[in-house]
């Protein structure tokens, strides 16, 4: 865990048969976003990485899993621009009906790790 003791787990089958891979990823790289009126019922979860060629964002929902990808120029000295992401695939249907990235977080509330050392 990094980012402040933060990681995703995400649980995801290829196919029927195969069995249930679960992958840990940096919460640098993923993200898990919360319905405002019930702050523990996810909404929505995205990942993304790079290869040599483009970057790649990954959105999750309850219905839906869709692909993006952004043709890489320069990721390390500018900002990807959303509007450069296009889809992949056409969005393929979610089959487990929910969202399968878990934050793990050592707490429900964050708490600074500067909160050992300032007194009161």
């Amino acid at each position: 865990m990094r980012h402040g003791g933060e990681a995703y787990l995400i649980a995801w089958r290829d196919d029927d048969d195969a069995p249930l891979a679960c992958y840990a990823n940096d919460a640098r790289n993923c993200h898990l976003f919360y319905d405002t009126a019930r702050p523990n019922v996810p909404t929505l979860a995205c990942k993304w990485w790079d290869d040599e060629e483009a970057r790649y964002l990954k959105i999750y929902t309850a219905e839906e899993i869709a692909t993006y990808r952004a043709v890489r120029r320069s990721f390390d000295t500018e900002r990807a621009d959303a509007s450069r992401f296009l889809p992949v695939d056409a969005p393929e249907p979610n089959p487990f009906g929910v969202i399968p990235v878990f934050h793990l977080r050592p707490r429900r509330r964050p708490i600074s790790e500067l909160d050992a050392i300032i007194s009161i």
